[in-house]
């Protein structure tokens, strides 16, 4: 299983009417999410942003599972493995 590299401890930083920055610690860069037309806009892509980490582990521990073998096309039906992929390569 291939391991996630990216940052997983980021911190939801909203800096004005229109701006959303995601601070780490680990990382001394800071990113930006803007939303030009909406601040609930840019807070609901750092939301996403910051739970993708979890999101894909909880994705690798389900295919783990095998469901393919119990639900023949669990994976396709899913888009699990496809999902999994876009966030790895």
């Amino acid at each position: 299983m291939k391991e996630f590299k990216g940052t997983k401890d980021f911190e939801i930083n909203i800096q004005s009417d229109k701006r959303v920055i995601l601070n780490s610690a680990s990382q001394e860069d800071d990113v930006d999410i803007w939303a030009f037309d909406d601040l609930e806009v840019a807070n609901a892509n750092a939301k996403i942003f910051k739970a993708a980490p979890e999101l894909l582990e909880v994705l690798q521990k389900i295919d783990s599972l095998n469901l393919e073998e119990i639900y023949p096309g669990f994976n396709e039906e899913t888009g699990i493995l496809k999902a999994i992929s876009k966030a790895l390569d």
